[in-house]
């Protein structure tokens, strides 16, 4: 059922019922750059041989069954990632390796991260701000607590940003209105502290959409 992906650079698989395999010989996918496997059951954790594609630029694995931790697999061997999608899955645990990992890239290209209606816990690492050509972050209905970290300013290419539906218990940095090119910011469903003032939306020009 996973031939399709194991003889094409660019694979779209839909409605497979069986589980992810433990085990790959990655030597036939070293030319593999676009795996899209969303709308699918597999109902087993993240593959750790996915690590080991390193050629990856787009990775769809939204409404897949995924579940289990989501620093399962190294995240630091895959510097091509362009676009992460990992939405509508049942996956766990906090996201410091993941964008510790995707970040150390040297000069990281994601520019799509979407993690949105997972189970995902803790607070939003400063070193997100390491992406600097990151264009969308949604990390709503999940359960991030805490702070957004002030390095969120430093995303200068940051289009949308949706935070919504989290546990989010902290402040909303003043650096939050560096960000020139955002069109669409949702902070709704949490518990902020603190005071937003004028500071807070200095420099969003673009900014469209406020919930």
């Amino acid at each position: 059922m996973l031939i399709c992906f194991l003889l094409c650079r660019n694979c779209i698989c839909r409605d497979l019922r069986r589980n992810f395999p433990d085990s790959l010989p990655t030597t036939n996918l070293t030319a593999l750059r676009i795996l899209r496997l969303g709308y699918n059951n597999f109902s087993n954790f993240l593959p750790r041989w996915l690590s080991n594609i390193s050629t990856l630029e787009v990775l769809d694995l939204s409404i897949s069954g995924m579940k289990g931790p989501i620093d399962h697999i190294s995240w630091r061997k895959l510097c091509k990632l362009q676009p992460l999608y990992l939405s509508n899955n049942d996956i766990s645990g906090e996201i410091v390796d993941l964008v510790a990992g995707l970040s150390g890239c040297g000069n990281a290209s994601l520019e799509a991260l979407q993690l949105v209606g997972n189970k995902l816990s803790g607070q939003i690492p400063d070193s997100i701000g390491h992406f600097k050509h990151l264009r969308s972050l949604y990390l709503q209905s999940n359960s991030f607590s805490g702070s957004i970290p002030s390095s969120i300013g430093s995303l200068n290419d940051l289009e949308t940003l949706d935070l919504s539906s989290n546990a989010m218990n902290g402040t909303i940095p003043d650096s939050i209105g560096q960000l020139s090119k955002l069109v669409s910011l949702n902070l709704k469903w949490n518990s902020w502290r603190g005071i937003v003032s004028e500071t807070h939306f200095l420099s969003l020009a673009k900014l469209e959409r406020f919930y």
